[in-house]
Protein backbone atom coordinates (compact mmCIF):
# COMPACT_ATOMS: atom_id res chain seq x y z
CA UNK A 1 0.00 0.00 0.00
CA UNK A 2 1.51 3.45 -0.99
CA UNK A 3 2.07 5.32 2.15
CA UNK A 4 -0.39 8.93 3.15
CA UNK A 5 2.03 12.03 3.52
CA UNK A 6 0.49 14.47 4.77
CA UNK A 7 0.80 18.19 2.91
CA UNK A 8 3.83 20.23 3.98
CA UNK A 9 1.78 23.46 2.98
CA UNK A 10 -0.32 24.53 5.91
CA UNK A 11 -4.05 25.61 5.71
CA UNK A 12 -4.68 28.91 7.98
CA UNK A 13 -7.64 29.53 9.43
CA UNK A 14 -8.20 32.94 11.57
CA UNK A 15 -5.16 31.04 13.48
CA UNK A 16 -2.15 30.16 12.03
CA UNK A 17 -2.44 26.21 11.88
CA UNK A 18 0.96 23.29 11.26
CA UNK A 19 0.40 20.54 9.54
CA UNK A 20 2.43 17.63 10.41
CA UNK A 21 4.16 15.70 7.86
CA UNK A 22 4.98 12.07 8.19
CA UNK A 23 9.11 12.34 8.26
CA UNK A 24 11.67 15.09 8.59
CA UNK A 25 11.53 16.79 5.36
CA UNK A 26 14.69 15.95 2.87
CA UNK A 27 14.51 19.36 0.77
CA UNK A 28 13.90 22.95 1.75
CA UNK A 29 9.92 23.69 1.37
CA UNK A 30 10.72 26.65 -0.51
CA UNK A 31 11.66 24.47 -3.60
CA UNK A 32 8.84 22.67 -5.77
CA UNK A 33 10.34 19.08 -6.27
CA UNK A 34 8.04 16.04 -4.43
CA UNK A 35 4.34 16.10 -4.85
CA UNK A 36 2.32 17.83 -2.66
CA UNK A 37 -0.45 20.07 -2.03
CA UNK A 38 0.39 23.67 -2.56
CA UNK A 39 -2.75 25.34 -1.19
CA UNK A 40 -6.30 25.38 -1.17
CA UNK A 41 -8.59 28.59 -1.94
CA UNK A 42 -12.05 29.76 -1.82
CA UNK A 43 -13.66 32.01 -4.81
CA UNK A 44 -17.17 32.48 -4.68
CA UNK A 45 -18.65 29.66 -3.41
CA UNK A 46 -16.14 27.09 -5.19
CA UNK A 47 -13.00 25.23 -3.71
CA UNK A 48 -9.98 25.15 -5.57
CA UNK A 49 -6.77 23.09 -4.64
CA UNK A 50 -3.15 23.38 -6.53
CA UNK A 51 -1.05 20.76 -6.77
CA UNK A 52 2.63 19.54 -7.66
CA UNK A 53 3.10 16.78 -9.11
CA UNK A 54 6.65 16.03 -8.84
CA UNK A 55 7.45 16.74 -12.35
CA UNK A 56 6.57 20.10 -14.03
CA UNK A 57 4.22 22.68 -13.64
CA UNK A 58 2.01 21.23 -16.27
CA UNK A 59 0.33 18.25 -15.80
CA UNK A 60 0.39 15.22 -18.32
CA UNK A 61 -2.37 13.10 -16.44
CA UNK A 62 -5.42 15.18 -14.65
CA UNK A 63 -4.75 15.61 -11.34
CA UNK A 64 -7.00 12.93 -9.26
CA UNK A 65 -8.85 14.82 -6.18
CA UNK A 66 -11.17 13.50 -3.98
CA UNK A 67 -12.49 16.38 -1.11
CA UNK A 68 -13.70 14.97 2.37
CA UNK A 69 -15.78 15.93 5.30
CA UNK A 70 -14.15 15.91 8.98
CA UNK A 71 -14.73 11.95 9.13
CA UNK A 72 -12.80 11.67 6.28
CA UNK A 73 -15.43 10.53 4.27
CA UNK A 74 -15.72 11.60 0.58
CA UNK A 75 -18.15 14.35 -0.01
CA UNK A 76 -16.97 14.94 -3.54
CA UNK A 77 -14.48 12.88 -5.66
CA UNK A 78 -13.07 11.74 -8.93
CA UNK A 79 -10.46 13.84 -10.67
CA UNK A 80 -12.03 17.30 -10.12
CA UNK A 81 -9.55 20.13 -8.56
CA UNK A 82 -12.14 22.16 -7.47
CA UNK A 83 -15.52 21.43 -5.98
CA UNK A 84 -18.62 23.38 -5.24
CA UNK A 85 -19.43 23.70 -1.90
CA UNK A 86 -23.49 24.77 -1.98
CA UNK A 87 -23.32 20.75 -3.11
CA UNK A 88 -21.16 19.74 0.41
CA UNK A 89 -18.94 20.89 2.85
CA UNK A 90 -15.71 19.54 2.27
CA UNK A 91 -12.91 20.32 4.85
CA UNK A 92 -10.20 18.30 3.47
CA UNK A 93 -8.73 17.31 0.28
CA UNK A 94 -6.41 14.54 -0.50
CA UNK A 95 -4.14 14.00 -3.74
CA UNK A 96 -3.31 10.95 -5.42
CA UNK A 97 -0.13 12.26 -7.39
CA UNK A 98 0.94 10.18 -10.23
CA UNK A 99 3.78 7.79 -8.51
CA UNK A 100 -0.11 6.83 -6.22
CA UNK A 101 0.97 8.16 -2.69
CA UNK A 102 -1.57 10.30 -1.67
CA UNK A 103 -1.72 13.42 -0.06
CA UNK A 104 -4.08 15.04 2.69
CA UNK A 105 -4.69 18.83 3.64
CA UNK A 106 -7.03 20.13 5.99
CA UNK A 107 -8.43 23.56 5.62
CA UNK A 108 -10.86 25.96 7.18
CA UNK A 109 -11.65 28.82 4.46
CA UNK A 110 -13.05 31.93 4.10
CA UNK A 111 -14.32 33.72 0.07
CA UNK A 112 -11.31 35.74 -1.25
CA UNK A 113 -11.15 38.59 -3.73
CA UNK A 114 -7.52 39.65 -3.32
CA UNK A 115 -5.53 40.02 -6.49
CA UNK A 116 -2.01 39.17 -6.28
CA UNK A 117 0.75 41.56 -8.23
CA UNK A 118 4.39 40.89 -8.02
CA UNK A 119 6.39 44.04 -7.84
CA UNK A 120 10.22 43.76 -8.58
CA UNK A 121 13.26 45.56 -7.79
CA UNK A 122 16.94 45.12 -9.09
CA UNK A 123 19.52 44.86 -6.12
CA UNK A 124 22.95 45.53 -6.65
CA UNK A 125 25.14 42.47 -6.89
CA UNK A 126 27.33 43.77 -3.66
CA UNK A 127 23.90 43.08 -1.97
CA UNK A 128 24.89 41.70 1.06
CA UNK A 129 22.76 38.85 2.74
CA UNK A 130 22.25 39.55 6.57
CA UNK A 131 19.09 40.55 7.02
CA UNK A 132 19.64 44.11 8.65
CA UNK A 133 21.97 44.56 5.26
CA UNK A 134 19.21 43.82 3.03
CA UNK A 135 16.73 45.91 4.88
CA UNK A 136 18.93 49.04 5.13
CA UNK A 137 18.81 48.20 0.66
CA UNK A 138 15.43 49.56 -1.10
CA UNK A 139 16.40 48.45 -4.75
CA UNK A 140 15.40 50.00 -7.93
CA UNK A 141 12.17 49.55 -9.56
CA UNK A 142 12.54 47.05 -12.13
CA UNK A 143 9.68 46.97 -15.24
CA UNK A 144 10.85 45.68 -18.18
CA UNK A 145 14.11 43.98 -19.56
CA UNK A 146 15.95 40.80 -17.96
CA UNK A 147 15.70 39.91 -14.38
CA UNK A 148 19.26 40.76 -12.72
CA UNK A 149 20.49 38.48 -10.23
CA UNK A 150 19.70 39.68 -6.61
CA UNK A 151 16.46 40.82 -6.86
CA UNK A 152 13.81 41.74 -4.44
CA UNK A 153 9.87 40.59 -5.15
CA UNK A 154 7.16 42.64 -2.95
CA UNK A 155 3.38 41.19 -3.22
CA UNK A 156 0.91 43.84 -3.73
CA UNK A 157 -2.25 42.31 -2.52
CA UNK A 158 -5.55 44.36 -3.15
CA UNK A 159 -8.90 43.27 -2.70
CA UNK A 160 -12.40 45.36 -3.02
CA UNK A 161 -12.62 44.29 0.75
CA UNK A 162 -10.06 45.79 3.38
CA UNK A 163 -7.48 43.07 3.13
CA UNK A 164 -6.12 41.27 6.56
CA UNK A 165 -2.84 42.84 8.40
CA UNK A 166 -2.27 39.26 9.60
CA UNK A 167 -1.44 37.81 6.06
CA UNK A 168 2.05 36.39 5.15
CA UNK A 169 3.66 35.16 1.52
CA UNK A 170 4.87 31.35 1.15
CA UNK A 171 7.63 31.68 -1.66
CA UNK A 172 8.32 28.36 -4.16
CA UNK A 173 9.99 27.92 -7.34
CA UNK A 174 9.92 24.99 -9.58
CA UNK A 175 12.40 22.59 -9.26
CA UNK A 176 14.18 24.83 -6.59
CA UNK A 177 15.70 26.86 -8.76
CA UNK A 178 17.37 30.01 -6.76
CA UNK A 179 17.25 31.03 -3.39
CA UNK A 180 14.67 32.85 -1.66
CA UNK A 181 15.76 35.36 1.70
CA UNK A 182 12.35 36.74 3.20
CA UNK A 183 12.80 40.32 4.17
CA UNK A 184 9.43 40.81 5.47
CA UNK A 185 5.82 39.44 5.54
CA UNK A 186 5.06 40.06 1.75
CA UNK A 187 8.63 40.78 0.74
CA UNK A 188 11.79 38.64 0.10
CA UNK A 189 14.65 38.57 -2.07
CA UNK A 190 15.80 36.02 -4.41
CA UNK A 191 18.79 35.34 -5.88
CA UNK A 192 20.16 33.56 -9.09
CA UNK A 193 22.46 31.03 -7.00
CA UNK A 194 22.26 28.26 -4.22
CA UNK A 195 22.53 30.36 -1.38
CA UNK A 196 23.12 28.07 2.17
CA UNK A 197 22.76 30.60 5.28
CA UNK A 198 23.79 29.62 9.32
CA UNK A 199 20.95 32.51 10.35
CA UNK A 200 23.14 35.72 9.29
CA UNK A 201 26.32 33.84 8.20
CA UNK A 202 26.75 32.60 4.73
CA UNK A 203 27.97 29.10 4.82
CA UNK A 204 27.50 28.53 0.68
CA UNK A 205 26.92 30.81 -2.35
CA UNK A 206 26.92 29.08 -5.70
CA UNK A 207 26.01 31.11 -8.87
CA UNK A 208 22.97 29.42 -11.07
CA UNK A 209 23.18 29.70 -15.29
CA UNK A 210 18.90 29.29 -14.89
CA UNK A 211 17.58 30.81 -18.17
CA UNK A 212 14.51 31.26 -16.34
CA UNK A 213 12.65 31.17 -12.86
CA UNK A 214 9.10 30.22 -12.23
CA UNK A 215 7.83 31.24 -9.07
CA UNK A 216 4.71 30.65 -6.98
CA UNK A 217 3.91 32.97 -4.22
CA UNK A 218 0.87 31.92 -1.74
CA UNK A 219 -0.86 34.11 0.34
CA UNK A 220 -1.75 33.30 3.86
CA UNK A 221 -4.11 35.44 5.14
CA UNK A 222 -4.47 34.15 8.85
CA UNK A 223 -8.40 34.50 8.41
CA UNK A 224 -8.71 31.84 5.74
CA UNK A 225 -8.92 33.68 2.57
CA UNK A 226 -5.78 32.46 1.09
CA UNK A 227 -4.70 32.89 -2.89
CA UNK A 228 -1.83 32.22 -4.36
CA UNK A 229 -0.22 33.27 -8.25
CA UNK A 230 2.55 31.75 -10.44
CA UNK A 231 4.93 34.54 -12.23
CA UNK A 232 8.19 34.07 -14.28
CA UNK A 233 11.27 35.98 -13.96
CA UNK A 234 13.14 35.62 -17.58
CA UNK A 235 17.59 36.17 -17.29
CA UNK A 236 17.99 36.22 -20.41
CA UNK A 237 16.46 39.01 -23.17
CA UNK A 238 12.90 36.64 -24.54
CA UNK A 239 10.21 37.88 -26.25
CA UNK A 240 7.31 37.35 -24.16
CA UNK A 241 3.63 38.28 -23.68
CA UNK A 242 2.02 39.27 -20.05
CA UNK A 243 -0.90 37.15 -19.20
CA UNK A 244 -2.24 37.67 -15.69
CA UNK A 245 1.36 37.00 -14.03
CA UNK A 246 2.59 35.10 -16.49
CA UNK A 247 5.19 35.95 -18.87
CA UNK A 248 5.01 33.75 -21.53
CA UNK A 249 7.50 32.92 -24.58
CA UNK A 250 6.68 33.77 -27.93
CA UNK A 251 7.78 32.98 -31.27
CA UNK A 252 7.63 36.53 -32.04
CA UNK A 253 5.18 39.68 -31.87
CA UNK A 254 2.99 40.57 -34.44
CA UNK A 255 3.54 44.09 -35.73
CA UNK A 256 -0.20 45.06 -35.65
CA UNK A 257 -0.57 44.18 -32.07
CA UNK A 258 -0.16 46.40 -28.89
CA UNK A 259 0.12 45.17 -25.52
CA UNK A 260 -3.03 44.96 -24.04
CA UNK A 261 -4.79 43.73 -26.78
CA UNK A 262 -6.18 39.90 -27.10
CA UNK A 263 -3.51 37.95 -28.89
CA UNK A 264 -4.25 34.24 -30.95
CA UNK A 265 -1.22 31.72 -30.48
CA UNK A 266 -0.94 27.91 -30.98
CA UNK A 267 0.53 26.26 -28.12
CA UNK A 268 3.50 24.13 -28.87
CA UNK A 269 4.68 21.91 -26.07
CA UNK A 270 8.51 21.54 -25.77
CA UNK A 271 9.25 18.21 -24.12
CA UNK A 272 12.67 18.28 -23.65
CA UNK A 273 12.35 21.32 -21.20
CA UNK A 274 9.08 20.65 -20.01
CA UNK A 275 7.41 24.12 -20.83
CA UNK A 276 5.32 25.80 -23.46
CA UNK A 277 6.07 28.26 -26.55
CA UNK A 278 3.57 30.20 -28.04
CA UNK A 279 3.76 29.87 -31.98
CA UNK A 280 2.25 31.81 -34.68
CA UNK A 281 0.42 35.08 -33.13
CA UNK A 282 -1.95 37.35 -34.65
CA UNK A 283 -4.66 39.82 -33.43
CA UNK A 284 -6.86 37.66 -35.86
CA UNK A 285 -9.11 35.94 -32.95
CA UNK A 286 -12.19 34.94 -34.83
CA UNK A 287 -13.47 31.10 -34.70
CA UNK A 288 -11.38 30.62 -32.19
CA UNK A 289 -12.73 28.59 -29.62
CA UNK A 290 -11.63 27.23 -25.96
CA UNK A 291 -11.09 23.53 -25.66
CA UNK A 292 -13.34 21.24 -23.59
CA UNK A 293 -11.63 20.51 -21.05
CA UNK A 294 -11.66 24.55 -20.32
CA UNK A 295 -14.17 24.46 -16.66
CA UNK A 296 -15.72 27.63 -17.40
CA UNK A 297 -17.17 29.14 -20.75
CA UNK A 298 -15.34 32.15 -21.55
CA UNK A 299 -14.14 34.09 -24.63
CA UNK A 300 -10.47 33.58 -23.26
CA UNK A 301 -8.56 30.45 -22.52
CA UNK A 302 -6.91 30.84 -18.92
CA UNK A 303 -3.67 29.71 -18.21
CA UNK A 304 -4.65 28.93 -14.73
CA UNK A 305 -6.66 26.11 -16.43
CA UNK A 306 -2.86 24.55 -17.45
CA UNK A 307 -1.26 25.77 -13.79
CA UNK A 308 -3.94 23.70 -12.31
CA UNK A 309 -4.83 20.89 -14.51
CA UNK A 310 -8.05 21.31 -15.99
CA UNK A 311 -5.99 21.02 -18.66
CA UNK A 312 -3.61 18.65 -19.59
CA UNK A 313 -0.65 19.03 -22.35
CA UNK A 314 -2.40 16.35 -24.37
CA UNK A 315 -5.37 17.97 -24.39
CA UNK A 316 -4.19 21.76 -25.73
CA UNK A 317 -0.48 21.09 -27.81
CA UNK A 318 -1.23 22.33 -31.04
CA UNK A 319 -4.32 23.85 -30.09
CA UNK A 320 -5.06 27.52 -31.25
CA UNK A 321 -5.85 29.73 -28.08
CA UNK A 322 -6.49 33.47 -27.17
CA UNK A 323 -5.07 34.69 -24.40
CA UNK A 324 -5.85 38.41 -22.71
CA UNK A 325 -2.84 40.30 -22.28
CA UNK A 326 -1.57 43.40 -20.27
Amino acid sequence: MKSQLLSSIVLWTAAFLSNACSDPFTVDRHDLITPRIIGVRQVDTVLEVQVWNGDRLYHTVTPVVEWLDDTQMVVANGISVDVETLDSTPSMVRYTDPTGDTHLATFVLEPSTLNLTPILYALPETTEFALDARLAEEGTLLTEGAAPDALRIAMSVSSGEPTPDTGKMRWMTVDGEGTFLERSALETDFFRAAILMDRDELIENTPLEMEQATVLGLYVSGTGQNTWTWFDLWYTETTTITHANRELAVSELPTDWTVGQPIAVELEWQSEVGDWRLQNPSVDIADVNNPSCAPVESAFFQWSWLEMGYCTVDDVDGLRIVLETR
